[in-house]
Protein backbone atom coordinates (compact mmCIF):
# COMPACT_ATOMS: atom_id res chain seq x y z
CA UNK A 1 0.00 0.00 0.00
CA UNK A 2 1.96 3.11 -1.16
CA UNK A 3 1.46 5.94 1.04
CA UNK A 4 -0.02 4.13 4.06
CA UNK A 5 3.42 2.84 5.30
CA UNK A 6 5.09 4.93 8.59
CA UNK A 7 7.89 6.91 8.05
CA UNK A 8 10.60 6.23 10.45
CA UNK A 9 13.48 8.31 11.38
CA UNK A 10 16.79 7.03 10.12
CA UNK A 11 19.12 9.93 10.85
CA UNK A 12 21.53 8.69 13.97
CA UNK A 13 21.12 12.05 15.61
CA UNK A 14 16.71 11.89 15.27
CA UNK A 15 17.50 8.14 16.48
CA UNK A 16 19.33 9.04 19.79
CA UNK A 17 16.89 12.05 20.36
CA UNK A 18 14.34 9.42 20.69
CA UNK A 19 16.45 7.59 22.89
CA UNK A 20 17.03 10.42 25.41
CA UNK A 21 13.84 9.78 27.38
CA UNK A 22 14.75 5.76 28.32
CA UNK A 23 18.53 7.31 29.34
CA UNK A 24 17.59 9.98 31.36
CA UNK A 25 15.55 7.67 33.30
CA UNK A 26 12.28 10.55 33.12
CA UNK A 27 14.15 13.51 34.52
CA UNK A 28 12.75 16.31 32.05
CA UNK A 29 15.55 18.30 33.19
CA UNK A 30 18.60 15.86 31.70
CA UNK A 31 16.03 15.27 28.36
CA UNK A 32 16.32 19.04 27.85
CA UNK A 33 20.11 19.38 28.19
CA UNK A 34 20.41 15.84 26.11
CA UNK A 35 18.33 17.42 23.57
CA UNK A 36 20.67 20.84 23.44
CA UNK A 37 23.76 18.75 23.47
CA UNK A 38 22.26 16.81 20.47
CA UNK A 39 22.01 20.06 19.02
CA UNK A 40 25.35 21.08 19.19
CA UNK A 41 26.70 18.29 17.76
CA UNK A 42 24.66 18.57 14.61
CA UNK A 43 25.37 22.17 14.28
CA UNK A 44 28.98 21.97 15.08
CA UNK A 45 29.47 18.39 12.83
CA UNK A 46 29.91 19.19 9.25
CA UNK A 47 27.03 18.43 6.55
CA UNK A 48 29.47 15.67 4.97
CA UNK A 49 30.21 14.05 8.53
CA UNK A 50 29.95 10.30 8.34
CA UNK A 51 26.90 8.72 9.53
CA UNK A 52 29.23 6.58 11.68
CA UNK A 53 30.71 9.87 13.53
CA UNK A 54 27.48 10.92 14.04
CA UNK A 55 26.39 7.42 15.70
CA UNK A 56 29.66 7.78 18.08
CA UNK A 57 28.87 11.22 18.53
CA UNK A 58 25.30 11.18 19.38
CA UNK A 59 26.25 7.58 22.38
CA UNK A 60 28.58 9.71 24.07
CA UNK A 61 25.91 12.27 24.81
CA UNK A 62 23.47 9.58 25.36
CA UNK A 63 26.31 7.46 28.08
CA UNK A 64 26.58 10.93 29.74
CA UNK A 65 23.07 11.34 30.12
CA UNK A 66 22.90 7.26 31.26
CA UNK A 67 25.41 8.22 33.79
CA UNK A 68 24.12 11.38 35.45
CA UNK A 69 20.74 9.81 35.41
CA UNK A 70 21.72 6.64 37.40
CA UNK A 71 21.68 7.04 40.74
CA UNK A 72 23.88 3.92 41.61
CA UNK A 73 26.66 5.09 38.78
CA UNK A 74 29.92 5.15 40.55
CA UNK A 75 31.84 8.04 40.35
CA UNK A 76 34.75 6.44 38.22
CA UNK A 77 31.71 5.70 35.42
CA UNK A 78 30.43 9.22 36.02
CA UNK A 79 34.23 10.48 35.60
CA UNK A 80 34.30 8.10 32.28
CA UNK A 81 31.60 9.86 30.85
CA UNK A 82 33.00 13.17 31.66
CA UNK A 83 36.06 12.88 29.97
CA UNK A 84 34.29 11.07 27.16
CA UNK A 85 32.57 14.22 26.96
CA UNK A 86 35.56 16.39 27.46
CA UNK A 87 36.96 14.86 24.58
CA UNK A 88 33.75 14.81 21.74
CA UNK A 89 34.26 18.54 22.81
CA UNK A 90 37.46 18.99 22.10
CA UNK A 91 36.75 17.45 18.43
CA UNK A 92 33.53 19.48 17.71
CA UNK A 93 36.06 22.92 18.53
CA UNK A 94 38.56 21.22 16.51
CA UNK A 95 36.42 20.51 13.41
CA UNK A 96 34.54 24.14 13.92
CA UNK A 97 37.71 25.72 13.92
CA UNK A 98 39.09 23.98 10.77
CA UNK A 99 36.00 24.72 8.81
CA UNK A 100 36.53 28.60 9.85
CA UNK A 101 40.00 28.45 8.85
CA UNK A 102 39.31 26.66 5.47
CA UNK A 103 36.02 29.69 5.10
CA UNK A 104 38.47 32.33 6.22
CA UNK A 105 41.32 30.78 3.19
CA UNK A 106 38.39 31.29 0.60
CA UNK A 107 37.94 34.56 0.90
Amino acid sequence: MIGRERYYPAHPLQLAGRALTEASKGRADLVKVGRRMLRDVADLSGATTADLTLVRRAEVVLQWIAAQADPAATPATRRAANEALERLDTELTAEDEAAEDEDGDEQ
